[in-house]
């Protein structure tokens, strides 16, 4: 019967010797898969050199003499036939489209003129000077939760009447708000009045 210090020394021989025979066999696999490469790069230039003689193309210099840092220049034969000139993907071609008031710089001045009120002002710049696209004043304390706008402003026509050419995600107008209403939407001067209505 084995005593305990044998038990011991018994375990520890297996846990050293048990990666020692995983890393021999690891070697040994290594050294097959190296054998393997040699032996298939052997046959892959035996048949290149076939196929060279195949073709009668003069055989490539071995592996060993190749220089691998040089550089070969290609020479052409002939010059290239002039063709007309193809468009790259990097040239830039202009479209020259025609002035639009939605392609305008717009300028907005909003301010409160007292505790009340509040002006808003937004301008723009066409070809033919400075236009008033917006210009009224917006009472917001008004009794009974009222709020009121005076003087030209933009009709809550759908959502896209009421934005500006700046503010839009997309850049033209939608057709159905041009055929309508012309090419300002549906923009004049009045009064509006509206109130807020809270859904318990």
């Amino acid at each position: 019967m084995a005593t305990r210090g044998q038990l011991v020394f018994l375990l520890i021989g297996l846990i050293i010797a048990t990666p020692l025979a995983a890393q021999q066999t690891i070697e040994q696999r290594v050294q097959q898969l190296e054998r393997r490469l040699d032996d298939l790069s052997r046959q892959m230039s035996d048949v290149r050199q076939q196929l060279d003689q195949l073709k009668g193309v003069a055989p490539p210099p071995s592996a060993a003499t190749e220089d691998l840092t040089k550089i070969e220049t290609v020479q052409q034969l002939a010059p290239p036939t002039p063709t007309a000139p193809q468009p790259s993907l990097t040239d830039v071609q202009t479209i020259n489209n025609v002035l639009t008031p939605g392609a305008s710089k717009v300028f907005a001045f909003q301010a409160f003129v007292d505790p009340y009120a509040k002006a808003n002002f937004f301008l723009s710049l066409t070809p033919e000077g400075i236009d008033v696209e917006e210009g009224y004043a917006n009472f917001v304390t008004l009794p009974y939760d009222l709020t009121a706008k005076a003087g030209k402003m933009k009709a809550y026509f759908g959502k896209d009447n009421t934005w500006h050419t700046h503010v839009r995600p997309w850049i033209d107008q939608p057709l159905v708000i041009h055929n309508f209403f012309g090419e300002e939407g549906l923009n004049d001067a009045g009064i509006a009045v509206s109130r807020t209505f809270s859904n318990p």
